[in-house]
């Protein structure tokens, strides 16, 4: 084995400390893009069910109405029903974390039907849980709250009829300001 004279070795010494910071660089660059890469959150998020359309959840960059959100799932034809009942009425927005459920043939008339997501949809896209309407399982659901916590949650709200901020919950017992501060965005009064 050749050893390098003293001459070569300060030439690999100076040629590596000059690569190393632009490999570190690149490298940190190439991690900041990455990160930066990520996609928006959906502006609405809606979960639709019913006969003759592809159920499931699906996000939009805007609100929808009831039209777009049924043509949307492939159950709307030149704008009638796949079944040939009249066409779907509403034009407005449809509010977001709902879930729309479509009602076509069997006699009945056609129509849609809307009520609110169940908290595991809502939480899987970073929707708030409704604490109006939560129950201690939905509560459970949210990370950092346990069956105590969510229990004395059921109570302020049985207590308090109506709840106008998520910082009036400070006082719970299990539910300091801290904690507070990291299950908030989970939460809404609405």
């Amino acid at each position: 084995m050749k050893a390098y004279s003293r001459g070569q070795t300060g030439v690999i010494v100076c040629i590596l400390s000059l690569l190393f910071p632009l490999a570190f660089g690149k490298l940190y660059r190439s991690l900041q893009d990455s990160r930066m890469s990520c996609a928006a959150a959906p502006a609405a998020v809606y979960e639709l069910r019913g006969e003759g359309i592809e159920e499931g959840y699906y996000c939009f960059e805007a609100g929808q109405t009831a039209r777009s959100l049924l043509q949307a799932a492939g159950g709307l034809r030149n704008g009638k029903w796949l079944t040939g009942h009249a066409a779907l009425p509403g034009n407005g927005p449809v509010r977001t974390g709902t879930r729309v459920t479509f009602q076509v043939g069997g006699g009945r008339a056609p129509g849609c039907a809307t009520t609110a997501m169940d908290a595991a949809g809502r939480l899987n896209f970073f929707l708030p849980v409704s604490l109006r309407a939560a129950t201690i399982e939905d509560l459970m659901l949210i990370p950092g709250i346990g069956a105590k916590t969510a229990a004395a949650l059921i109570a302020y709200r049985t207590v308090h009829q109506r709840t106008g901020a998520v910082e009036e919950l400070k006082d719970i017992p299990g539910l300091g300001e801290k904690k507070l501060q990291s299950v908030a965005p989970y939460i809404t009064t609405e």
